[in-house]
């Protein structure tokens, strides 16, 4: 069920009358708006499940359809909208639809835009509903990597239109979010505290009392966490270093000394990989080149966006539902450039399931105490049903307890598991092969001559890959 609507205040009678006043009437709505909420999350399962199986099998324009129509489903103050914006704009972009992939990031972006001015901020009615049903229904506000990523897109999908404005626009923003992302972050976490506040502060009010978290943090599918640990100051390696790129062919003498930053930033964010370190070090020779003559020579840029990223499952303990994360095999194992005959391997500059998933680490105690008030609340309420009307209350009760059970499992599903590149000098003839361990994969045609973007999608093993390419300068004038 999409687009759903209702009355919270009516939904949560039942959790905050007295008891001796309690009617049936009241027991019903609540099971009935249980019901619905379980409908909706289920939809959005169901509908997530599909778009992620028909990117993996390359059906980007059948995902698109679908996330499209969701989002046409959606009342515009929806709380899953945003959710479902991101998917929308990330599927019209692998099908090569620009238009559709910009409107849906635009929206998507109005929604996030005010949290880089304004502290993200807990609505009791919110922490309320969270509590007396589950944390589905609260505003889905996107995470930071999610809003760094955001932008990074909607520059993509610029260069490749030739925007070069609006190319800038985004990728200030998402430098933006990376200055603040340690601020940005702290207010998350604190927005997660006070809604948890709140759930302390009715049970007590209930004299409901509940366990401690630290079993369920301990459980075996919270061990893929143990190893993800942030970037450094939350930062985004390839937002960074794609900004590097555009500021290189801006005329501007501060530009070149901001991307010549760019670059060494990313090599400092990727500290001791190899691969990274040689890919920035050509980089910057390409950068002292550009100070010398005023040109950059013309070489391309391979960008590989492999795999999808780690996405959130659930659990069950008793009644309770605790989400855990949950990783994508790669799409592409051994990624490579195939030019002159050489085979070039193309360097891991970001990891996006590190991102997430380290987010998701330093919320989770929270999370899961979160879940645990909810449960014993719930439980509370269905030993009172079950006193005031007998069987046919702790029916209801139970339906209630069941069908209110549910771990928010909304992420941008369809963004990339991580994020390698590579730099060669434009070939002759313009011909670009990305490979998987020396087996083609994609071409990409170039303007020969001109320097330029390659960016392609391999969301699966096996999948076929998505291209968009963006020239980035015209040829260079010849010699006399």
């Amino acid at each position: 069920m999409i687009g759903h609507k209702f009355d919270f205040h009516q939904a949560l009678r039942v959790a905050r009358i007295s008891l001796p006043s309690a009617r049936a009437l009241s027991v019903g709505c609540l099971l009935v708006v249980t019901q619905v909420f379980a409908g909706c999350q289920q939809s959005y399962r169901k509908t997530m499940d599909t778009v992620v199986a028909d990117c993996a099998r390359g059906r980007y324009a059948e995902a698109s359809q679908l996330t499209a129509k969701s989002v046409q489903d959606l009342s515009k103050s929806d709380g899953d909208r945003l959710v479902y914006l991101l998917e929308a704009g990330r599927t019209a972009q692998l099908a090569g639809d620009l238009a559709a992939s910009n409107s849906a990031f635009s929206e998507a972006n109005a929604i996030v835009q005010p949290y880089l001015d304004e502290k993200a901020e807990a609505k009791v009615t919110e922490a309320v509903a969270t509590t007396a049903v589950n944390q589905t229904l609260s505003e889905y506000r996107g995470t930071n990597p999610e809003r760094t990523l955001l932008e990074t897109m909607i520059a993509i999908n610029a260069l490749v239109a030739g925007d070069r404005a609006q190319a800038r626009i985004a990728l200030n923003r998402a430098q933006a979010w990376q200055q603040i992302a340690v601020s940005l972050h702290e207010a998350e976490i604190e927005k997660e505290q006070a809604r948890l506040d709140a759930s302390k502060e009715e049970a007590t009010t209930k004299g409901v009392s509940y366990g401690s978290s630290s079993e369920i943090e301990s459980n075996t599918n919270y061990a893929n966490l143990a190893s993800m640990k942030a970037y450094t100051e939350y930062a985004d390696p390839f937002a960074t270093y794609l900004r590097g790129i555009f500021l290189l062919f801006e005329p501007d003498q501060t530009d070149l000394e901001n991307a010549s930053y760019a670059f060494r930033r990313t090599q400092a964010l990727n500290e001791g990989d190899a691969l990274v370190a040689a890919q920035i070090a050509g980089d910057l020779a390409v950068l002292e080149a550009k100070r010398t003559s005023r040109q950059v020579p013309p070489h391309t840029w391979i960008v590989l966006f492999d795999g999808l990223a780690a996405y959130r499952k659930e659990f069950s303990v008793g009644v309770a539902a605790f989400p855990y994360m949950a990783q994508h095999d790669v799409g592409v194992a051994t990624p490579e450039i195939i030019h002159a005959d050489t085979r070039y391997p193309m360097a891991a500059v970001s990891d996006f399931d590190r991102m997430v998933m380290a987010d998701f680490k330093e919320k989770l105690p929270l999370i899961i105490t979160q879940e645990i008030i909810s449960t014993a609340l719930k439980s509370a309420a269905t030993y009172a049903l079950n006193e005031q009307f007998g069987s046919y209350g702790l029916i209801i009760g139970l339906a209630y307890q069941f069908g209110s059970t549910a771990a928010d499992l909304r992420s941008w599903r369809t963004a990339p598991k991580r994020i390698h590149v590579a730099r060669v000098e434009t070939p002759a003839d313009g011909r670009i092969v990305v490979a998987d361990g020396g087996a083609p994969i994609a071409t990409a045609q170039v303007t020969a001559g001109a320097s330029a973007v390659v960016f392609v999608d391999v969301p699966a093993r096996g999948a076929p890959a998505s291209v968009r390419v963006a020239t980035l300068a015209a040829e260079m004038p010849k010699s006399p």
